[in-house]
Formats: structure tokens, sequence, C-alpha cells
């Protein structure tokens, strides 16, 4: 049995969002901030930081820079503690979306140990319904998120922060540049 719950517009200004799931001993909460915060409180040489900075400079003045302006090299970016992947969210099936790339530290050995490259194939079914979720909200604003999670499995608790930034092509959301870093 699974219990959800979503807390809109919490008192404090920069938490757009908090979201709750468990799932017998296993817990997931994720809190959604508002992504100009990011700055204020990642370093300023935090590896997150530095993704946003260089999407905000393609971006430029549209919404989202274009997935050929972002080349994949561009994830070769930063710090030993950043995990970065490029997914291919062009599918309207959201059970066809996929990693293109994924690279670094964190999350590199669990993502290469699936048994596909599908997200709705991620070992937890929590950590997908998530993640697939999160790209589907992406896509439809064509707005980046910027979270902290926390999650028990069995009793292994991790802490991370998540920076998700949106990719058009011809205008929609095609890929989502995936950050992420343990707390």
């Amino acid at each position: 049995m699974r219990h959800l719950a979503t807390v809109c517009s919490v008192s404090m200004a920069n938490v757009l969002e908090t979201y709750f799931e468990s799932s017998g001993s296993d817990t997931r909460q994720s809190t959604t901030y508002d992504v100009s915060t990011i700055n204020a409180s990642e370093s300023e040489f935090s590896g997150l930081a530095t993704l946003y900075n260089v999407w905000n400079v393609l971006r430029g003045d549209a919404i989202a820079p274009d997935a050929s302006d972002f080349a994949t090299h561009s994830l070769a970016i930063m710090d030993s503690q950043l995990t970065i992947s490029l997914l291919d969210v062009s599918d309207p099936n959201p059970w066809r979306f996929h990693y293109l790339r994924r690279s670094g530290a964190g999350g590199s050995n669990a993502a290469n140990s699936m048994p596909s490259d599908l997200l709705k194939d991620i070992p937890c079914p929590m950590r997908s319904r998530a993640l697939i979720r999160t790209c589907m909200k992406i896509r439809e604003t064509r707005q980046p998120a910027y979270h902290e999670i926390s999650k028990s499995n069995r009793g292994d608790v991790q802490q991370f922060m998540q920076l998700c930034l949106p990719l058009v092509t011809d205008g929609a959301v095609s890929r989502i540049i995936l950050g992420t870093r343990k707390l």
C-alpha cells in the first residue's frame, strides 16, 4: 500500500512543493525549491550551480536552450560529487523515457546495473515513478526543477540534491539534463 501526500505553497518562500511516498519500510520525500535560489543555496563552485549557470547562459532569452546547443560533452563538467545524466523525454509515452548518457559519481553504479536504459526499469519503483513524474512535469511546463530528496530503502537513508534542466527541440522539451549530488 502506498501513501501519497502533496503539499503545495508551503509557507517557506522558496519551497514550492513537498511530496512523500512510502511502501512498506521504504520511503521517499522530495522537496521542490524555486530554482532561482540555487546560487544562494549551493556553493558558487558546486557542480549543480555551474550546471545551472551554463544552462542559463545558453538559454539566453528563450524558455530553455536548444538541445543541439547543449552538446553532450558539456556533461563532463565539474566536481567528483556530481552525477550528470541526459534523458530523452521526446516520446509521447512516458514509459519510453530513457537515459541517453550517464556520467559521474554517486548514481552511476546503480544506473549502469539497470536491465535497460528505460526510466521505468530503474530497480526502485518509487524512484522510477518519481523521476518519470518529474520529467512529465518539466516537459509540460518547460521549467527547470530543483529538489532535495531523502529516501530510505530497507533502513539505508540517502539524501541528495537534484537539478533537472529542460532542453528543447522545435520548441518542445525533448531532453532533460539531470544533475545529482549527495548531501
